[in-house]
């Protein structure tokens, strides 16, 4: 087996929704399947913080706040983007 972008218990979580993923998919509602599991995926891999890019100090608070929404939202857009391409991986090998 090649190397994998998820560790196994990230592989074992994927695995555990897969059958969610395939129901949604079929009734054509996975955006109520996504923000559930990345809910849940960012609960159990939370993201570090990133580096400031301003001073707090000198009164950016709200401005880094600013930044480490939109760097989640974008992360978060990501990792639809990954889950589902590693998801559509497995319908295709479980149909073959």
């Amino acid at each position: 087996m090649g190397a994998s972008w998820q560790t196994p218990d990230q592989r074992i979580f994927i695995e555990d929704h897969f059958p969610s993923y395939l129901q949604h998919l079929a009734a054509n509602t996975l955006n109520a399947f996504w923000p559930d599991l990345l809910k849940k995926w960012f609960k159990l891999w939370p993201l570090p913080d990133p580096e400031p890019t301003c001073d707090p100090a000198e009164g950016e608070d709200a401005k880094l706040k600013a930044v480490k929404s939109e760097r989640s939202k974008k992360i978060a857009v990501s990792m639809v983007y990954v889950l589902t391409g590693t998801l559509t991986s497995a319908h295709h090998l479980s149909s073959n």
